[in-house]
């Protein structure tokens, strides 16, 4: 870039300094010049405008003035042709006004727009209007007003233009412009439009349809200019907030006086009650529009003044000041140029003075300029020149000092680096090592170097390694992360990680290596940790999964060559979760450490114990001549972890199902003796835990239906294949059909249908029964809802809840309560059935609950009696195990009758499952229990053939009452207390 300074550059050097500085100045003067000129040029050139503009806004308003007169004028004249003579000398006083008007303003138009053919129309039609005026018609009269009024706003525009006030260049200034020369009195002509056909009509005491649509569009338009109005000073007051205040209030008042011309049209004329006399609503109507002129005269035309005022004297200041500010920076640069001039010259010479003495040999001559500008580099640069003269002897031994310390901090290095360094001779011989590597090592170095071989510091294997391969060494001469053990002084070793690279003469024969020793002990044994971390079990310390499947992959290599047996147990602890949940994992983790040992006791040395994940163990028998030793070791694993587990202050009862496949009878490879084992494991615990069992083909028949009833399962719902069922619960005393229980079908399209017992389970397994469960509760209350309305309104209906559904936090039971109140139930119109086990599990779901509360086949599990008096329970349900073998004198009656008063004691009704027999209804009744179901009164039936029996009649049971049941208010009645 620097060729485009060529000219200058060669005029510059042919001329001294004193021309330079006169030729830049000469050049920065013309250039100030310029620019004040053309910025004086420019703010006048505004002034001016501004200045045309104020002679333009001057003469809009005897414009506006004579326009509100014309608009007065021809109100007048319409009240007049309608009849109101009245106003006659009110009109002829106006046209007077307007004479005087017109002779005004036209004194004080320019003479090229005072003869302007506009001008002279606007006079003309006026003379018509005024001799002819009274003659003519309303319609005509109104049209020639409105004709002339609508030539002097054109006329107001063209003088607008004339003065070129669209043009303002402030935003602010040229909507208020708008404002005041357009917008506002085309405003104030639709009002004054109103006005004189207001008139008429109030004259005449009649309104045509045409008329009041010429009535409507006037108001119509007004209200459009009345909102672009608003528009522009909302324009205006963001670009000059300090107007928002007094443009807002002119808003208003235009808006709220136009209201009260609108609003008497409308209730007065449009109604056709001509209630209001013309004189009055010519006074009303003037009023409002002097009202705008008001605003328009008083305040918007003087507001565009002052602005345009502010304008002129805003720019005549900056004017002056911009020329008064240019002249003076003038003269700074002038007087810094001038002053540039002399200290270059004097620099200059001061360096010539300098240079001369020291050609001469003044050795000690230095430049000192008192200036900061290039021309002192040039004088430094003179001193440097000098200066390095006597400081090359200074530095050469700086240099050799630096080279004696950077030799030492080399070798302070070497001895102190935190790996071995050693070098050794062609012999093996120790030539070299550093003070960390001797430290590891326990030797001095008087008793390593030349007196050790490197073979000799290290362990046998090691040292036979390194002497048959130190040949290949000395010809690749690269030896790269070798491990090898390396003997200390006192015995001891450590293992080193050696990293060795040879050197070489000129000629290439090898000389010595040098090698890199790093101690790697600890990471070693951090490997080993990781290895035994990723193959064995944090919590037990058994194989994990995947030290098993290695384990087991080859155990069927060892049986296959040696033509044994293998027999693989799987184990899963039966009720750890309710260990887990109900005493915290610290106690289930000590529980399967414990049973982790106790399994290990039941197997030989040679076996492998695995622990799978979470209760899931596996074991694994090898070398097996007979399959007796399996049973034996069965059960030995089951007598052991049936026996109490003492956790800390706890004591814990669990049990164990085990399943058992043999290799090669039932599989031959790894995944499908684990698949067989499980299956034979799941087949133990179904058929009542605490057992084993071995695989056999039948188990994948039906571990194969299962997964198929699983896939049916999944599209059920979505499918509509449930259906509820309903079963009739009696009130004992009375007989009465007073509640019943929801009991969930599947009516499968192939199948049929199939039994809860079946599918339940997997639902549960699989997390279905969520969505299973909330649609059952909700369909049962929708059926509550019906047979409240029909039959009983306190009927109620029980429905089972899964713990699955209680241990999942976003169930959807959640929203059951809120579902009641859609449905307009209350809280006691649906019982929920619980287990005696989900009763320890759930402890905070049943204390607070929104519905009540029956604790289902209550005696079958092992829950304490305090946990009755703890929740708040609803019902007692008598497992049908009791009601079965019920007879007089029976200990199933002694415990039948024990529950129910116990549960009577504690405030809490009873309900009796399984009843067939009219004998155990009586003995029951005797007994004092509430409610009874069972096959005696109906099997669980669909709910159109529930309705039929509550309509005909229960066998047995009588026909039902229509009264309530006596309990049904037992418990709340809102919703609320969950």
């Amino acid at each position: 870039m620097r060729y485009l300074f060529y000219p200058a550059i060669a005029l510059m050097q042919r001329v001294g300094y004193t021309r330079k500085f006169i030729l830049m100045g000469a050049v920065t003067s013309i250039a100030f010049l310029l620019i004040a000129t053309s910025l004086f040029i420019h703010l006048n050139s505004e002034i001016s405008r501004s200045q045309r503009e104020l002679e333009g806004i001057v003469l809009a308003t005897p414009i506006s003035r004579t326009i509100q007169l014309l608009q007065q004028h021809r109100g007048l004249s319409t009240a007049v042709l309608s009849s109101h003579e009245s106003l006659r000398e009110a009109r002829a006083a106006k046209g007077q006004e307007i004479i005087e008007a017109f002779a005004a303003l036209e004194g004080r138009l320019p003479p090229n727009l005072a003869s302007s053919e506009d001008w002279q129309r606007i006079r003309k039609s006026w003379e018509d209007l005024q001799m002819a005026g009274l003659g003519w018609d309303v319609a005509r009269n109104f049209n020639a007003h409105s004709q002339v009024i609508d030539r002097m706003l054109m006329f107001k525009v063209v003088v607008s233009g004339e003065y070129v006030l669209p043009l303002d260049p402030q935003i602010d200034t040229s909507y208020l412009i708008d404002v005041a020369i357009n917008r506002l009195p085309m405003a104030l002509e639709h009002l004054g439009q109103v006005r004189a056909r207001g008139l008429d009509s109030l004259g005449k005491k009649a309104l045509s349809d045409p008329q009041q649509l010429a009535l409507k569009t006037l108001i119509e338009e007004f209200n459009t200019e009345a909102k672009f109005i608003g528009i522009d000073f909302n324009r205006i007051s963001r670009h000059n907030p300090d107007l928002r205040e007094r443009l807002s209030a002119v808003a208003d008042n235009i808006s709220v006086s136009a209201r009260q011309i609108t609003g008497l049209v409308e209730s007065d004329i449009f109604t056709r009650r001509f209630g209001a006399s013309p004189e009055d609503f010519y006074l009303k109507a003037s009023t409002v529009i002097d009202s705008g002129y008001l605003q328009l005269h008083g305040l918007l035309l003087p507001m565009i003044e002052t602005l345009i005022r502010e304008r002129i004297a805003h720019a005549s200041k900056v004017l002056r000041n911009s020329i008064g500010t240019a002249f003076l920076l003038l003269l700074i640069v002038a007087y810094f140029a001038i002053g540039t001039y002399y200290a270059v010259a004097g620099s200059i010479r001061s360096l010539s003075r300098s240079a001369r003495a020291f050609a001469a040999g003044n050795m000690n001559q230095r430049v000192d300029l008192g200036t900061r500008d290039e021309l002192k580099e040039i004088g430094d640069s003179f001193n440097e020149m000098a200066d390095s003269f006597r400081s090359l002897l200074e530095a050469r031994q700086h240099a050799e000092s630096l080279a004696r310390k950077a030799a030492e901090e080399t070798e302070d290095l070497y001895n102190h680096a935190p790996c071995g360094y050693h070098s050794v001779g062609a012999d093996g011989t120790i030539l070299r090592m550093n003070d960390t590597e001797l430290g590891w090592l326990g030797y001095t170095r008087e008793e390593v170097i030349g007196k050790l071989k490197w073979e000799n510091l290290l362990a046998p294997e090691g040292a036979q390694f390194f002497r048959e391969n130190f040949l290949k060494f000395k010809k690749s001469g690269m030896l790269r992360d070798v491990e090898a053990e390396v003997v200390r002084r006192d015995g001891t070793t450590f293992t080193g990680l050696i990293n060795a690279s040879a050197v070489y003469d000129a000629d290439g024969n090898f000389l010595m290596s040098r090698s890199t020793v790093l101690d790697i002990t600890e990471r070693k044994l951090a490997e080993n940790r990781m290895l035994h971390m990723a193959h064995y079990d944090g919590l037990t310390g058994l194989p994990n999964r995947t030290l098993f499947y290695d384990r087991l992959a080859q155990e069927i290599k060892k049986a296959h060559r040696g033509g044994l047996k293998m027999a693989l147990l799987f184990i899963d602890l039966d009720r750890f979760k309710e260990v887990n949940d109900t005493l915290g994992h610290n106690k289930g983790d000590m529980l399967l450490v414990e049973a982790a040992q106790r399994i290990g006791y039941c197997v030989r040395e040679t076996d492998t114990v695995a622990r799978l994940g979470g209760d899931e163990f596996t074991v694994i028998l090898s070398e097996l001549e007979i399959n007796g030793s399996v049973d034996r070791v069965a059960d030995d694993i089951l007598h052991k972890l049936a026996e109490p587990f003492r956790l800390e202050d706890e004591v814990v009862y669990v049990s164990a199902s085990i399943g058992i496949t043999l290799y090669p009878d039932d599989a031959t490879g790894v995944e499908e003796l684990l698949k067989d084992a499980d299956q034979a494991m799941y087949v133990a615990k179904s058929g009542g835990r605490n057992r084993f069992d071995y695989f056999t083909r039948s188990m994948q028949q039906t571990a194969q239906a299962r997964l198929r009833l699983l896939g049916d399962l999944r599209g059920a719902l979505t499918a509509g294949q449930f259906r509820a069922y309903y079963q009739p619960i009696v009130e004992l005393a009375t007989g009465r059909l007073c509640k019943a229980e929801a009991l969930i079908r599947w009516e499968h399209p192939k199948r049929g249908t199939i039994s809860p017992a079946e599918f339940i389970p997997l639902a549960e397994e699989t997390g279905l029964i969520t969505a299973i469960g909330d649609w059952m509760f909700r369909e049962a209350a929708r059926q509550t809802a019906r047979w409240r309305v029909l039959y009983d309104p306190g009927f109620q209906i029980s429905v089972n809840k899964s713990p699955v559904q209680f241990h999942d936090a976003e169930s959807p039971s959640r929203l059951w309560p809120d579902y009641l109140r859609e449905l307009g139930l209350p809280g006691q119109s649906m019982v929920i059935e619980i287990t005696e086990n989900l009763l320890l599990e759930a402890e905070s779901g049943v204390k607070n609950k929104l519905m009540q509360i029956s604790l289902d086949d209550f005696g079958t599990a092992y829950s304490s009696l305090s946990y009755l008096r703890k929740f708040d329970i609803d019902y007692l349900k008598i497992d049908k195990s009791f009601i079965h073998d019920l007879a007089p004198g029976s200990s199933s009656m002694a415990l039948s009758e024990a529950i129910i008063v116990m549960a009577h004691k504690l405030g809490l009704l009873v309900v009796a499952e399984g009843v067939e027999t009219e004998t155990q209804r009586k003995l029951l009744a005797d007994a004092g229990c509430d409610y009874a179901q069972g096959y005696l009164f109906s099997k669980p039936v669909p709910a159109e053939e529930f309705e039929r029996l509550y309509n005909h009649g229960l066998p047995l049971a009588g026909a039902p009452s229509a009264g309530a049941c006596p309990h049904a208010s037992h418990g709340q009645e809102e919703v609320g207390n969950a």
